[in-house]
């Protein structure tokens, strides 16, 4: 329905990318899901191309040694994204 109207994921067209093989959805585990494929997250954020320029991509999971931080808030890690608006 997003792409009918024109936006597409922000992960498609960000300029730089960080955490992209780890999984958005973490189920509360300390072991971030990895996946080998790229863009390996199920949470989105939708932007039209014509209105703004993707600047960063990120996984905003908290990981310290491999782990995922306690407390785990969310069984979704933040997807944080910077836009520029035209």
């Amino acid at each position: 329905m997003f792409n009918q109207e024109g936006y597409y994921d922000a992960y498609d067209q960000a300029q730089t990318l960080k955490r992209q093989h780890h999984n958005s959805f973490n189920d509360f585990k300390t072991t971030p899901k990895i996946s080998y494929k790229w863009g390996d997250h199920v949470d989105k954020v939708w932007i039209r191309p014509d209105q703004g320029r993707v600047l960063s991509w990120v996984n905003g999971a908290r990981i310290s040694g491999g782990k995922m931080v306690k407390p785990i808030p969310s069984d979704h890690s933040p997807i944080i994204v910077d836009v520029k608006i035209n």
